[in-house]
């Protein structure tokens, strides 16, 4: 909903928003017809089969395809005037509304090119833009930092107080406030966008990026400091297949927890994995391999 509002704000500020607002619905519209179309090509089983072969080869069939999605409607974006950031997202929801089979590997790669390609560069332009000397050198700028943080905490732990009538209490209500106002992407490609249209200048902009930086960085450690401690026994994960998924599942879920226990029955998986003392090998429908982990039958 915050991207959408985003563009549409952005339309209403060019100099025909009517017509840019027709643009904008024809976007949606090619997204439609394209989403229809691509589902009846998903029916042929020939083309199929063909695309699951090429998706694990070198060819990485569905990995180029959704990278040329994003690059169509991105620049598809910037021609109508539209920010890019609805173009990326119409894409990726093209790509999860299509991908069914191997989802959970295909979002493992886009989450490796995103986060270890495209979003650090993003960061990286955003770093060397920001203009710290002229935002120390305003007194109106520096006074704005303090407000800026008062609001991006105030806007998630007022509403985060709701949690309480769910059953949670007051401490964990106010720790999730805290942890919800750990937000850096989506505010910094706003104030980007803003500088950009000339809305904000350099040392607005630059307060709003210190105001994200800051609640990313202290936000985790203090919801860490005042959460309450769960008085129920930690829940034992127990990942069954050490194929590609279940190893990559297995080490994601051992960096948060050292109570995960992996269950293979072919050795020969069990060896693609490092020396781990928490594999267990066996088939994970043998009661008689569930109880050497302790695990009831109930």
């Amino acid at each position: 909903i915050t991207i959408v509002l985003l563009a549409l704000y952005v339309v209403t500020r060019s100099r025909v928003p009517g017509a840019q607002l027709l643009w904008m619905a024809g976007l949606v519209a090619g997204f439609a017809l394209l989403f229809v179309l691509l589902k009846l090509l998903q029916r042929i089983g020939i083309l199929t089969r063909i695309m699951d072969e090429l998706s694990h080869t070198s060819t990485q069939i569905k990995i180029r395809g959704g990278l040329a999605l994003l690059i169509v409607f991105v620049v598809l974006s910037q021609m109508i005037g539209v920010e890019a950031i609805l173009g990326a997202f119409i894409a990726g929801l093209l790509l999860s509304l299509l991908m069914q089979k191997d989802k959970e590997v295909t979002s493992l790669k886009f989450d490796a090119i995103g986060f270890g390609f495209f979003i650090p560069i993003f960061f990286v332009m955003v770093g060397a833009r920001l203009d710290l000397p002229a935002l120390f050198a305003s007194t109106s700028a520096v006074l704005l930092l303090p407000l800026l943080l008062l609001l991006a905490y105030a806007v998630k732990i007022a509403p985060s107080m709701l949690f309480k009538t769910a059953g949670f209490s007051f401490r964990q209500s106010l720790a999730g406030g805290i942890l919800l106002s750990s937000r850096l992407a989506l505010i910094v490609a706003a104030s980007e966008i803003a500088r950009s249209l000339g809305l904000i200048d350099d040392r607005v902009n630059s307060a709003i990026v210190l105001t994200a930086i800051f609640t990313s960085v202290v936000s985790p450690v203090v919801y860490a400091r005042i959460r309450e401690k769960s008085r129920r026994k930690k829940p034992r994960v127990i990942i069954a297949g050490a194929g590609r998924v279940g190893r990559e599942v297995f080490e994601r879920v051992r960096l948060h927890t050292a109570d995960v226990m992996l269950i293979e029955r072919d050795p020969d998986q069990l060896q693609k994995l490092r020396s781990e003392p928490r594999v267990v090998t066996g088939d994970c429908t043998d009661m008689e391999t569930l109880g050497k982990i302790a695990i009831s039958s109930n």
